[in-house]
């Protein structure tokens, strides 16, 4: 657990001192927070939205943030799905 929380303090200061935690929302930091704790899990906006209790557009509107941050990238599943992916490369 103390490695754990090493490596959880040292994300939050990373991305502290990288301005994201400024330029998102409460919410996005939320979610975001999420996301790095599943290294590879794969989030649709439908999976967020109904997790956070927003609408699919707030919930996709959220998503791409976190892309624009560069903390996660947006990938086309199939002509019917986009799916997100966090990672840590800052």
């Amino acid at each position: 657990i103390e490695m754990l929380t090493r490596k959880s303090a040292a994300l939050d200061s990373q991305l502290y001192d990288s301005g994201v935690l400024k330029r998102l929302t409460p919410r996005q930091v939320t979610l975001l927070n999420v996301m790095l704790s599943t290294p590879g899990k794969e989030y649709t906006a439908a999976q967020v939205s109904e997790s956070m209790n927003v609408s699919d557009n707030t919930a996709r509107n959220d998503l791409r943030a976190i892309v624009r941050e560069g903390c996660a990238e947006e990938i086309k599943a199939n002509d019917q799905k986009t799916v997100y992916v966090a990672h840590i490369n800052r």
